[in-house]
């Protein structure tokens, strides 16, 4: 019988994962960033490193490595630009990599975009957001003497995504509301001429949003992403790529059959071959991402490149005949390599963590009570263990889907896993990757179609005896933590329940979050202005009835579910008082920290979680997991209440 070896909590600071890589232009060498843990500095580590990309290359690969991250080539290959997160400001350094040379060229008090190279290899456009949270702007720095222009900004817009034109005189890029109030996300493509003080003009076109352009090289075209409709903005499931003249006019498809383009982190816009005939972008499909290359002149001639996986970013190299990828899947964090366009193959180029043996993920397909199949994952089934203690985890969004991929951010599903747990994750109705019907159908249905397909799933693993049903537990972030707690609000099935950073009451949440004003009307649709819908879909007007064990997460900062709504959950339980509930407050922490905050914050985090559900549940099969030597002290600034 095969033993998963037990993780830890604090395994976390030994992973290491490979991101952004990018092709120099001879396509000898693949820069790319290496994330890992600080434990001293209490911080990410990010550091650039080349590995070479070709048999044979190597002794002419460059061994330097610096720490920083977003590797950018010059057209000419001598120099790659970073970006190095300081104290409170990043600044922008050109490495050389064939001498080991850097220097200096910008230092920024805010945050700062991936460095776009102009085509002569003179001038760098960055986007900045200085102080940090504020407007973003785009700037052209001199790539000698670090001279700074900014492109005319409009009055509380944002400026991102700069892409340079075939011949270096203009500069196209996104601009959308900062704030966008109401009105919900709008963003149009706008050319600068890439000259100091000349004012963009925008492109006309018949999108209601779009962004990330990306030039032809006849400087002829622009491909951006978009939708023709208003909808959800750079986080819509169903984002589409398209193509609009460069002189304005109508947009058309530059691929159809696409279930949602993925924009990168940047963002960037889609990839132009060399010779203009195709694009090269990520498509979300079935909770995979994967590489997808589309003909520019006939938008039905899509090609997938890759398959079940789950595409961090991708690059392509100037002769069009590879692209250097990084992919994530249950058993890597993150590795680099290099993808032959024409013969498919996938050749590794760097590993992510190999030092740890992560459980595997199954993956399975889960009858809806509609009578429809839902894609899920589940990490850790043993068979000889069966039944098993089960976790189920539910996403958030609630347009995020699940996938092959590796979740940094929930650390504590591969501990569970590695314990004799089975974790559960799905993608039910409102899930993206499945195209725009499906991310709609839970429109005005929060907690009610979701919420079923989730228990008719769990009751399928009860039946098949895979799942113990007096050890069931249940876990969900933002979205998923409303849904989590809308779970142990209609059933006592459930023997712990751990809630992280809620939405729980929609009518105060629709006038304290920073998107409520417009997303609360999209996805409530036609029963947006009901007081008596958004009241009873609210978890806290049920928490009197919830009587599983509940740990409720929050991060005090947090803008996007504002702490008052776990706040008011952990009062509603409290006062009813069926059942044990503790509330942890993260000071100083926004939403996103359980993934992308201090790593002692993300290993506190994940500890919480797995000790409440080891000891809440009975007879699991793990073990409590211990603060070795190592382990960073979480804990030290969180305050709990106990009642």
């Amino acid at each position: 019988m095969s033993v998963n070896p037990l993780l830890s909590v604090e395994d976390l600071v030994r992973i290491e994962a490979a991101s952004d890589a990018s092709l120099s232009p001879d396509g000898e060498t693949v820069a790319y960033c290496l994330s890992s843990v600080d434990p001293e500095r209490d911080r990410q580590r990010d550091e650039v490193r080349f590995a070479p990309a070709i048999e044979g290359s190597g002794d002419r690969s460059p061994q330097l490595s610096a720490e920083g991250r977003a590797p950018r080539w010059s057209p000419d290959g001598d120099s790659v630009a970073i970006l190095r997160d300081g104290d409170g400001d990043v600044e922008l350094l050109l490495l050389s990599p064939l001498d080991g040379g850097e220097r200096v060229l910008a230092s920024f008090g805010g945050e700062v975009g991936a460095a776009v190279w102009a085509p002569a290899g003179d001038r760098i456009a960055v986007t900045v957001a200085s102080p940090p949270g504020s407007a973003s702007r785009i700037a052209i720095l001199d790539a000698v003497s670090g001279a700074i222009d900014l492109v005319p900004g409009g009055e509380g817009d944002d400026d991102i995504s700069p892409s340079w034109s075939p011949d270096g005189t203009r500069l196209a890029f996104s601009r959308g509301p900062h704030d966008p109030g109401e009105e919900g996300p709008g963003s149009r493509i706008w050319v600068a001429p890439a000259e100091a003080g000349r004012k963009p003009d925008a492109i006309d076109c018949d999108l209601a949003f779009a962004c990330c352009p990306s030039w032809s090289p006849d400087g002829k075209t622009l491909a951006c992403y978009g939708t023709r409709d208003p909808r959800l903005g750079l986080e819509d499931p169903a984002l589409q790529p398209w193509l609009i003249p460069a002189a304005s006019g109508s947009a058309k498809p530059a691929a159809t059959g696409i279930n949602g383009a993925m924009v990168s982190n940047s963002p960037e816009g889609p990839i132009w071959s060399r010779d203009g005939s195709w694009i090269f972008f990520r498509e979300a499909r079935d909770g995979d991402i994967n590489a997808v290359q589309a003909r520019a002149g006939d938008a039905g001639d899509v090609r997938t490149l890759t398959r079940d996986c789950q595409l961090i970013d991708i690059s392509l190299s100037r002769d069009g005949r590879r692209l250097a990828v990084c992919v994530s899947a249950p058993t890597d964090p993150g590795s680099a390599h290099l993808l032959d366009l024409e013969t498919g193959q996938r050749t590794p180029v760097v590993h992510g963590s190999q030092a740890l043996a992560f459980p595997r993920t199954t993956r399975r397909r889960f009858q809806s009570p509609d009578g429809g199949e839902l894609d899920g994952w589940l990490q850790g089934l043993r068979p000889e263990l069966s039944p098993q203690p089960l976790l189920v985890s539910m996403h958030g969004g609630p347009h995020n889907f699940v996938g092959p991929g590796f979740s940094l951010g929930h650390f504590h599903r591969s501990v569970l896993a590695s314990r004799g747990w089975i974790v559960l994750t799905l993608n039910p109705s409102g899930s993206g990757s499945y195209g725009q019907a499906f991310a709609d159908s839970l429109r005005g249905k929060w907690g009610e179609r979701d919420l079923a397909e989730y228990l008719a799933a769990v009751d399928a693993l009860v039946g098949e005896g895979l799942a113990d049903p007096e050890r069931l537990a249940v876990a969900g972030y933002s979205y998923g933590g409303y849904l989590a707690a809308s779970a142990i609000c209609r059933t006592s099935r459930f023997k712990a329940a751990v809630i992280g950073a809620p939405i729980t009451n929609l009518e105060s949440f629709q006038r304290s979050s920073d998107i409520a004003a417009w997303w609360i009307p999209w996805e409530m649709g036609d029963l947006a202005a009901s007081d008596e819908h958004l009241r009873r879909i609210s978890p806290v007007n049920g928490a009197d009835r919830i009587a599983t064990p509940t740990l409720i997460l929050h991060g005090e900062e947090d803008r996007r579910c504002p702490i008052a709504q776990g706040e008011e959950l952990h009062a509603r339980i409290a006062a009813a008082g069926r059942t044990q509930v503790e509330m942890v407050r993260y000071p100083g922490a926004g939403h996103l920290f359980y993934s992308r905050g201090r790593p002692s914050e993300r290993i506190d985090y994940n500890r919480r979680i797995v000790e409440w559900i080891e000891e809440q549940v009975p007879g699991s099969n793990g073990k409590r997991s211990a603060v070795d030597g190592q382990s960073l002290d979480g804990a030290r600034s969180a305050e709990e209440v106990r009642r």
